[in-house]
């Protein structure tokens, strides 16, 4: 199977899991919570272990490329934070527009123009991964592997967020735009390859992302976060990586 063949059947994965994530989860009130806890300690791990190690590559060749320019040292490492930064700022926008609880204690639906913005940040951040998919067939096929499934790890994270955010209207909606988001990604690699230091540039942003969404979904006691759980999802996938 080509490279390009074995990315788009991880691109279709992905697109899959965001428009059937919600029934991919058990319903039970306890369940879907430890699942979420798994798939955000996998993914952290991922980071940890392969997305950061390959960044301190990506970052001496780009060095070797760049030579003598401004912030030369730090710009791989400014992208994952912008990506940070941006994952976490739709996600005040959207606190912020916040309805108060009403009296059944259900949150109001929030605003049309903030939700069509967060969805607009994480549909740039789904093209990103969509993109990403391409280079990491073309490294080989345990890459692509291990890339898709972290990012099935996480866009589950990812969905669930979105659908505890805005209710009917990211089922309606919202699901099939990132869905696209993600296809769309991988055309543009697809059918016109990026320079290698653009693809480090979009590695690192979407590191920047993996990190803020796992540990916004995982670590604010509010949310429920359960640490048994989020420790067996990244004690697995650190000993998949590292046997890999």
């Amino acid at each position: 199977m080509s490279a390009v063949a074995g990315s788009f059947i991880a691109a279709i994965l992905l697109a899959a899991v965001y428009l059937l994530g919600h029934r991919l989860l058990p319903r039970e009130e306890k369940t879907p919570r430890r699942w979420l806890s798994l798939s955000a300690g996998a993914s952290m791990t991922y980071v940890f272990l392969d997305v950061l190690p390959e960044l301190g590559e990506r970052h001496r060749a780009l060095l070797e490329k760049l030579g003598e320019v401004s912030f030369a040292e730090h710009r791989i490492y400014i992208v994952a934070l912008a990506g940070f930064i941006l994952l976490y700022g739709l996600d005040e926008l959207v606190l912020a527009a916040r309805g108060e609880e009403g009296a059944d204690g259900e949150r109001s639906e929030t605003r049309s123009p903030v939700f069509w913005s967060h969805i607009a940040g994480f549909a740039l951040y789904g093209w990103v991964i969509g993109d990403s998919l391409v280079s990491r067939g073309e490294a080989g096929v345990t890459s692509l592997l291990l890339f898709a499934l972290a990012m099935v790890f996480h866009l589950l994270v990812v969905t669930s967020s979105l659908a505890r955010e805005h209710g009917r209207l990211y089922h309606a909606r919202g699901r099939w735009v990132l869905a696209a988001s993600v296809l769309a990604g991988w055309a543009t690699a697809a059918l016109v390859p990026l320079p290698e230091i653009a693809m480090s540039r979009l590695f690192a942003f979407v590191g920047g992302g993996v990190i803020m969404t796992s540990a916004n979904e995982e670590l604010p006691r509010e949310k429920g976060g359960l640490f048994g759980w989020f420790a067996i999802g990244a004690a697995a996938y650190g000993t998949l990586l590292l046997l890999s």
